[in-house]
C-alpha cells in the first residue's frame, strides 16, 4: 500500500492554527474532503520561521479556463496569529489562463509545483475524486486558518538536489540541480544508454538548488546532447564478422554510427541513485551535498555487431557536487578486444567562444574555439586541463582528465598526436587515437581499464 493512503480520513498532512486571532469552523463535508482530499505533502526548501498553505486546488471549467492550478501561499510565522496578512506571499501562484497543470489522468496524482525563483518545490498528492466541484477554495470555506503541517516541511540546507522519474521505463530521466546548473541524464537514443545527456544553466543569486525546467525565463541551454562518455572504435580478436565495417559503437552512436538509424551497438544493464549515501529507489525531488549516480553498461564491438555480441562492460561512476561532476569509468573486457579509438571525455562548446589548453602550448592565451583548433601534441607537452570561457559571460568550464591514472596517462597516442582536439561543435580528450594513429591497445578479459576526470562548471569573480 502506497504511503500517503495512510494519511485517507486524517487530517495529516494539514494542521489547523490559530490565524488572526480564530480558529475557523469547517462543516462536516468540507473537513470530509479535507481529510480525504490532500494525503501527502512537502515543501521543499522551507524557510525559517514560515507556515505554508495550500489556498486554492483547480479541478475543471473556472472562469472560462480549464483550470488545474494550486495555489500556495507562505506566511510569516511570527504573525500569522494575529496579522497574518503582514507576512503572506504567493509563492506558487495562479496561472492566468490555462497554463497550468494538465487535467489528472487518474483519481490520486502526485503533483510537483515550484515558486517562481525556483528556491521552494511543493510535492502535493491529490484524491481529485473528492473534489466535487470545479475547484476548492480553502479560504472561502472556512479553511483559512488551516496550513501544512511543519513536519512536511524540509528546510534545504544541501548543496544539491537530485529529481529523479522512475515512471517511464523506456527512458528514465533524471535532473541534477546546483545553485546555477542543471544536469540532464537520461537513456540516450538507439542504445538507450543512460548518462549525462545535457547541461542547463539559469543565473540566481542563490546559494541553494534552484529548480528550474526549460521555459523558465532567463535560461540557457548548452545546445546539442552528446555523450559526455565517449564511444569506442574496438574490434573483437577472435570470432568477430570479417570485413565490419570500422565504426563507433556505444554512446550515442548506432551501427550505422548516427543517433536515430540502425541498430543499437550496446545496451544499459543498471542504473542506481545515491543521496549522500542513501540509495534512491523512489520517483521524487531529493537534496544532498552529494549525488551519485553508477551505470553499468555492455559494449559490442564493429566486428560482432552483426553477432549482436557484448564485449565488453563499461562501469561509470557520476559523483556530483554543486556545479563539479566527477567521473569514473571502469572498463572490464568479456573477451580480448583491440581499442583503436577512445575520447573517454568530451563537452559541447554551445556556450563558449574561447578555449585555454592549461600547460598546453597556448598557455594562458586563450584561443577563439573552431574546428581544427588542438592543444600541443603529447611529444611536446603533456598537459590535462581545458578551460572554456566566454566574453559575455562570468561562467567557466574546466575539464580535467588525470595524466597519471589509468588510461589518463595517454599511453597509447602517438607523440605527433595532440592530447585535446575541437571537431563537430565538441571539445574531445583523446585516450587512443585515431586517424593516423599507430597505436591501438589490446585489452584482456579478467582485467580492469579505468580512467578519470572531472567537468568543473564555475563562475569567476
Amino acid at each position: 500500500m502506497a504511503d500517503y493512503l495512510l494519511n485517507v480520513g486524517r487530517l495529516f498532512p494539514l494542521r489547523q492554527e490559530t490565524r488572526d486571532g480564530v480558529q475557523t469552523a469547517l462543516s462536516d463535508a468540507d473537513l470530509n474532503i479535507m481529510k480525504n482530499c490532500i494525503l501527502d505533502c512537502k515543501v521543499y526548501g522551507a524557510r525559517p520561521n514560515k507556515y505554508y498553505r495550500i489556498q486554492w486546488i483547480g479541478n475543471g471549467w473556472v472562469n472560462a479556463y480549464a483550470r488545474y492550478d494550486i495555489l500556495i501561499s507562505e506566511y510569516d510565522k511570527s504573525t500569522y496569529t494575529t496579522n497574518s496578512a503582514s507576512g503572506k506571499v504567493d509563492i506558487i501562484p495562479l496561472t492566468s489562463k490555462a497554463t497550468g497543470k494538465f487535467a489528472p489522468t487518474k483519481n490520486i496524482e502526485t503533483v510537483i509545483v515550484k515558486s517562481l525563483d525556483g528556491a521552494i518545490v511543493v510535492e502535493v498528492t491529490i484524491d481529485y475524486s473528492v473534489l466535487t466541484t470545479a475547484n476548492k477554495n480553502l479560504l472561502d470555506m472556512g479553511g483559512m486558518s488551516y496550513i501544512i503541517d511543519e513536519n512536511c516541511y524540509i528546510p534545504n540546507m544541501k548543496t544539491n538536489a537530485l529529481k529523479v522519474d522512475f515512471t517511464n521505463a523506456s527512458s528514465p530521466i533524471a535532473n541534477v540541480f546546483s545553485s546555477k546548473y542543471r544536469f540532464d541524464f537520461r537513456k540516450e537514443y538507439n542504445n538507450q544508454l543512460f548518462g549525462w545527456w545535457q547541461t542547463s544553466k539559469k543565473d540566481t543569486s542563490f546559494n541553494t538548488p534552484l529548480i528550474f525546467t526549460d521555459t523558465d525565463d532567463g535560461v540557457t541551454s548548452f545546445g546539442i546532447a552528446t555523450d559526455m562518455i565517449g564511444p569506442y572504435i574496438a574490434t573483437a580478436v577472435n570470432n568477430g564478422v570479417d570485413g565490419a565495417t570500422r565504426v563507433f559503437c556505444g554512446g550515442q552512436h548506432s551501427s550505422d554510427n548516427s543517433t536515430t538509424n540502425g541498430s543499437p551497438t550496446a545496451e544499459n544493464r543498471k542504473i542506481d541513485f545515491w543521496v549522500d549515501g542513501t540509495n534512491i529507489i523512489n520517483t521524487g525531488i531529493y537534496f544532498g551535498d552529494k549525488i551519485d549516480i553508477y551505470v553499468v553498461n555492455a559494449i559490442m564491438s564493429y566486428n560482432t555487431i552483426g553477432l549482436n555480441r557484448y564485449t565488453h562492460l563499461e562501469y561509470v561512476h557520476y559523483s556530483i557536487s554543486n556545479g563539479k561532476i566527477n567521473v569514473t569509468v571502469d572498463i572490464k573486457p568479456l573477451e580480448h578486444i583491440r581499442v583503436e579509438a577512445y575520447y573517454g571525455m568530451q563537452m559541447v562548446n554551445t556556450d563558449y567562444t574561447y578555449i585555454q589548453f592549461i600547460g598546453g602550448d597556448t598557455g594562458t592565451k586563450r584561443v577563439l574555439i573552431a574546428p581544427g583548433v588542438e592543444g600541443a601534441q603529447k611529444g611536446t607537452l603533456f598537459y590535462d586541463t581545458v578551460i572554456f570561457n566566454n566574453n559575455n559571460h562570468n561562467d567557466v568550464l574546466e575539464m580535467h582528465m588525470d595524466n597519471g591514472y589509468g588510461l589518463g596517462q595517454r599511453t597509447y597516442i602517438d607523440d605527433n598526436q595532440s592530447l585535446c582536439f575541437i571537431a563537430s561543435g565538441k571539445t574531445y580528450m583523446r585516450l587512443c587515437g585515431f586517424y593516423g594513429n599507430t597505436k591501438s591497445f589490446d585489452m584482456f578479459p579478467n582485467k580492469i581499464y579505468s580512467w578519470r576526470g572531472y567537468y568543473w562548471f564555475k563562475t569567476r569573480y
